[in-house]
């Protein structure tokens, strides 16, 4: 909770250790306030940091606490923190930290504090939610008639009335969050730290390298966002890769048997005379599952498209579609909206929409004028890339158009300069089948790096970081373990771009 600022007895703890590096044992977390997370299975350790609410106004006594989970190494001495900035914004860290803990290899879990962390406005750390709002935007999409700015503008302003947390949303930028991720750091005794960003999480650690790079030991970006770009820049670029990827994923039919003998007319066909029928109107699906609006469908095909297996699902949905069914595209399509279609309620998906939002639009670098003007010019911006990206083009790049109307705009402040983060060595995972952080963004912060490598990997889908995929883990667990990068510049991996058909509708 937001609290005045107290004056704080200081915990003396001594937690340095030869070389820098620390050693948060069970007994220097509980001295330093960690006690059980709100998972209580979890076999993290968790603490509040309070932190600043507005880190660049000195004269605010407020502040609010972070909650931070640790998962100490078993040597000592260890080789300091490895934190994880998730995506999103609006996701939370320490739900799926103990999931995500499998990622890591044993030896890096024995030699690394590991360290997970709800950002201010997300999860533990104040999460704010405006569930009515996200539900009745959701549910707009699914009406006979759709109208995208009116949506677009009703969200904004409900979301942000539903909140009562009216003092945080003006603080939820991520030169904030960076800031309470330095306190992070200095709570647990100023170790150094290697910061891995996946997807959002990369912005986030940009920020922090370039604030605090005396802080890092290492880089990671997985999903790599181009902070130089605008807003509307950053949109254009995700809405012409989702539209690339779509448009290979319903090519990949024509090469898998099965596939191919359920849609002989082609993928291409199925889906653009589906999408040209829900362009007239929506279709009413028979069996209780209600109407299929073109939103519904591109909402469905943009969250499908972030995995292989999500676009054989495109695949297979398209194909029951063609045979005239179309149940479990309306029950997919429900579900990537974050509503079950049997309640017609909200799923609990752990994002938080009105955290999102506060991110996005405090970070946001638009377009001038008034709400309306800065709706109107990016509305005109949507209708030329609609034209050029017929069938995601402007879904994606109007994402954030509640940004129009959201409170306290942004100053339309020049970009930061390209991240050099000179002396820190840096890893950057992208993959071509990308679709929200599309490689070229990744690659462009890649080559302003003093000290960096570069792992593409062909196909693969939105953050590509895992065990099961060695060509791109070795790398990492070599900084990890070793503190360098290998002697290449780039390392190339195989991915695939689609995942297995399975059994076709015919067979």
């Amino acid at each position: 909770m937001l609290r005045p600022l107290l004056l704080l007895v200081a915990l003396a703890v001594i937690l340095a250790l030869p070389g820098g590096a620390s050693a948060l044992t069970p007994a220097q977390l509980r001295a330093l306030g960690a006690g059980p997370c709100p998972n209580a299975a979890s076999t993290f350790r968790c603490l509040a940091v309070t932190v600043p609410l507005d880190h660049f106004d000195p004269a605010d006594p407020a502040t609010l606490d972070v909650i931070v989970g640790v998962h100490p190494a078993s040597a000592v001495p260890s080789k300091g923190l490895l934190v994880t900035a998730v995506g999103g914004p609006g996701a939370s860290g320490l739900t799926d930290a103990d999931s995500l803990l499998t990622m890591w290899s044993d030896a890096i879990v024995t030699h690394y504090d590991i360290v997970y962390f709800d950002q201010r406005g997300m999860g533990e750390s104040d999460g704010i939610y405006c569930p009515r709002a996200v539900l009745g935007a959701r549910r707009a999409e699914g009406a006979a008639t759709f109208d995208r700015i009116a949506s677009g503008r009703r969200f904004a302003r409900r979301c942000v009335a539903e909140l009562d947390a009216p003092t945080l949303l003006p603080h939820l930028g991520t030169d904030q969050a960076a800031e309470d991720l330095e306190r992070i750091r200095q709570r647990l005794g100023s170790p150094p730290m290697t910061l891995y960003g996946t997807s959002y999480g990369t912005q986030l650690a940009a920020a922090y390298a370039r604030r605090h790079p005396e802080g890092l030991r290492g880089l990671i970006l997985d999903g790599v966002v181009d902070t130089s770009l605008s807003a509307p820049a950053f949109w254009a670029s995700a809405a012409r890769s989702f539209e690339s990827v779509l448009d290979e994923t319903l090519a990949v039919c024509g090469r898998r048997p099965a596939c191919q003998r359920d849609m002989p007319q082609g993928a291409r066909t199925v889906y653009d005379q589906l999408d040209a029928r829900l362009a007239r109107g929506p279709i009413r699906v028979a069996g209780g599952t209600g109407l299929l609006t073109r939103s519904l469908l591109q909402t469905y095909i943009a969250s499908s498209l972030y995995s292989t297996g999500g676009r054989a699902d495109i695949l297979r949905d398209l194909a029951r579609v063609a045979h005239g069914d179309y149940s479990r595209l309306v029950e997919g399509a429900w579900i990537a909206a974050g509503v079950d279609p049997a309640t017609w309620q909200l799923l609990n998906t752990g994002l938080s929409y009105a955290s999102y939002f506060g991110v996005q639009c405090a970070d946001s670098r638009s377009y001038p004028g008034t709400s309306d003007e800065r709706a109107a010019q990016w509305t005109a911006a949507g209708d030329l890339i609609n034209r050029q990206l017929p069938r995601m083009g402007r879904f994606v790049f109007e994402n954030d158009l509640p940004c129009a109307w959201w409170p306290d705009p942004p100053a339309l402040a020049e970009p930061p300069a390209p991240l050099v983060a000179a002396g820190i060595p840096t890893i950057v995972l992208t993959a071509t089948g990308d679709p929200i952080t599309p490689h070229t963004q990744g690659e462009a912060v890649f080559r302003a790096l003093a000290e960096g490598h570069l792992i593409r990997t062909t196909g693969s889908g939105h953050v590509t970081l895992w065990p099961d995929a060695p060509c791109s883990y070795a790398p990492v667990e070599q900084l990890l373990l070793h503190h360098r990068l290998p002697a290449a510049s780039t390392t190339a991996c195989p991915g695939r771009l689609v995942g297995p058909y399975g059994r076709s509708i015919s067979g």
